[in-house]
């Protein structure tokens, strides 16, 4: 077996990056085993890695904190696996832990099951039965695999939190044609307002989203530029933008391009959006205040304090109190 499975967690004290390495590793491993079920063991071994890590760390605040509140379901890994048979039971193990929130993560989350004739909808309805989990978030799933009809099962009364992570990637039509992405500007902001409307009520909490932003792409002028940050900054207004710089990723088209983006210009428009997100994430938490919530308390005692997070994703602290860890417990904030 590959030494990264291997992997003893209580052998070193190492920084959340070095963790999130190793389990990146695990799953490129798990993407060279040809044989299915040794691919779906490999899998399920990450998943119990995770959640171990979880009760492993609990000493240590920082990771403790970070684990438990984006302990992530490995959704798809392009494995070619039928998870709604397997990842029940391993929502079922986290939650005799006592783990009470799951992140569900991947990459392309909303396409899973295709290979097996499931829909991430299906799986949802499935995880929100689990006894002992009260909690999930969605993060990484593209706008156009998250359904109007999944949306308004979400926020029908579930445990799915209003905490989406969504990629955009750019807010010009032109460069999402070119970067062959299967939606457009239009159809990103209806979906936003769509959530906003079956989740908001005047006067009350506001939806998290957590956007996704590329900058720099082959061929993005100043001008196409331009509009991704007009439909950032009015039209979608998230509670926080994920900024990454375009870099060259060998054997694609773009990266072949003659059109590159300087790294000067990239550096100068990852700062711009970096204003944008403070701006905006600094009104969303403004928009909060004084308004009562429910955290769940994750955190070990930290200097005499302990951090959780509302259902919409603000960090709450309090003054360390054993009794409301790992609770979902009402403050104002």
């Amino acid at each position: 077996m590959n030494r990264t499975l291997q992997y003893n967690t209580e052998k070193a004290n190492l920084q959340m990056s070095e963790y999130g390495r190793i389990i990146q590793e695990m799953a490129n491993h798990c993407l060279t085993i040809e044989d299915r079920q040794e691919r779906l063991a490999c899998a399920q071994h990450i998943v119990s890695v995770m959640a171990s890590l979880a009760q492993e760390k609990a000493s240590n605040p920082e990771v403790q904190s970070k684990l438990w509140n984006h302990l992530a379901l490995i959704s798809d890994f392009k494995l070619d696996i039928d998870y709604p048979v397997e990842i029940i039971p391993q929502a079922e193990a986290i939650a005799a832990e006592g783990i009470k929130e799951i992140v569900l993560t991947g990459v392309n989350t909303g396409d899973f099951g295709k290979s097996t004739g499931e829909t991430f909808f299906d799986l949802i309805k499935q995880l929100n039965a689990v006894e002992g989990i009260e909690r999930y978030r969605i993060s990484s799933i593209e706008p156009n695999l998250l359904t109007e009809e999944m949306i308004d099962w979400i926020t029908s009364g579930t445990k799915f939190l209003p905490h989406y992570h969504i990629p955009l990637q750019s807010g010009c039509d032109t460069i999402l044609r070119e970067m062959g992405r299967r939606y457009d500007t239009a159809a990103f902001a209806h979906k936003i307002q769509y959530i906003r409307e079956r989740s908001e009520v005047p006067g009350g909490p506001r939806v998290f989203f957590g956007i996704d932003v590329i900058v720099g792409f082959p061929g993005e002028t100043d001008e196409l530029f331009e509009e991704t940050y007009t439909f950032l900054r009015d039209v979608v207004r998230p509670a926080f933008i994920h900024i990454f710089p375009y870099s060259k990723r060998a054997g694609t088209p773009a990266a072949e391009r003659k059109d590159q983006v300087q790294d000067s210009v990239k550096t100068q428009r990852v700062q711009r959006l970096e204003k944008l997100c403070s701006e905006l994430h600094e009104e969303f938490m403004t928009a909060h205040k004084g308004m009562k919530a429910k955290v769940l308390f994750e955190s070990t005692d930290r200097q005499g304090m302990m951090e959780g997070y509302t259902e919409n994703y603000i960090r709450v602290s309090q003054t360390f109190d054993p009794e409301k860890i790992g609770h979902i417990v009402e403050v104002t904030i």
